[in-house]
Parts: structure tokens; C-alpha cells; sequence
């Protein structure tokens, strides 16, 4: 039986699958070693995939989050980056 609640689930997990936006992220230098940035973005990734100022960096690793969820990035990236670290 497909009923309302079912396909409103459906429509949401299609929303957030198809979704270009909200990302945490890993971005290097590749020539200075041991510096790298992490952030969040909720925009789309490639506005964090290279810099005008430093030619050498670059993205590392990225994952999505979901998009519509209010939180304080900073505890966010600071749990994310507790976690790395550890």
C-alpha cells in the first residue's frame, strides 16, 4: 500500500540524493605539506574547489550533508575536526 507518508519519505530522500549543495570538505596545498582547511559550504562544492590566490590547492575529500538542516557550523567543523584528529 503506497499512501501519502510513504511517497513524501520517497520525495524527501530524492530531494537530498539529487541535491548540489551542503558539503564539508578537505582542502590541501600541494606544496606546502601539512596545511589543509577544512569547511563547510552551503553552496554548491565546486566554489571551494580551487583558489585564485593559491594555485597549489586543491580539494582532498568531501561529504555531503544534508541540505535544509539548521546547525552551528563552527561545532560542526570543530566536532568534525576533533574526530580527524583523534
Amino acid at each position: 500500500m503506497w499512501d501519502y507518508k510513504m511517497q513524501s519519505l520517497e520525495d524527501e530522500h530524492k530531494r537530498q540524493y539529487n541535491s548540489v549543495e551542503a558539503w564539508i570538505y578537505i582542502g590541501i596545498d600541494t606544496d606546502r605539506m601539512g596545511m589543509a582547511k577544512i569547511g563547510l559550504t552551503n553552496g554548491e562544492l565546486q566554489t571551494r574547489a580551487t583558489s585564485s590566490q593559491n594555485p597549489f590547492y586543491t580539494l582532498l575529500v568531501a561529504f555531503k550533508v544534508k541540505v535544509g538542516i539548521s546547525y552551528n557550523p563552527s561545532i560542526f567543523i570543530n566536532s568534525f575536526n576533533n574526530k580527524l584528529l583523534n
